[in-house]
């Protein structure tokens, strides 16, 4: 499921980086977790891969995670947006393993470090 358009808008930042401004006000925060609202990790990871395959004009389908670190919780409200900001991608015919960093871009803050294996898909 595509989070791009209601979950997050994103903006390019520069090669290999962009924005991802969150809504807020979306759905999700009711029940993760009610009266203390965090992002999901798992939100954050795709995330990731749909900015990815957004900067590199392909779709990415996750064949598995190799490492995730969440190092700060992202609460609506008060992070508006994150940076991600990809390590160059190691291809390996049409699988490719994406590494990101996040960073809440108001503060600079790392809230995760996550290596992704993908399947580039048409």
């Amino acid at each position: 499921m595509r989070l791009s358009g209601d979950f997050y808008n994103m903006e390019p930042a520069g090669t290999g980086a962009a924005l991802a401004h969150l809504n807020a006000e979306h759905p999700i925060y009711r029940a993760h977790f009610p009266g203390q609202p965090i992002a999901p990790g798992v939100c954050i990871i795709q995330m990731a891969v749909e900015i990815c395959g957004e900067l590199e004009g392909r779709c990415f389908e996750v064949l598995g995670i190799r490492d995730a670190k969440f190092l700060a919780p992202v609460i609506p409200g008060s992070c508006k947006a994150l940076c991600f900001e990809y390590e160059p991608l190691a291809w390996d015919g049409d699988n490719v393993r994406i590494q990101a960093v996040v960073s809440d871009a108001d503060s600079g803050a790392k809230v995760a470090k996550i290596i992704i294996l993908c399947r580039a898909s048409s």
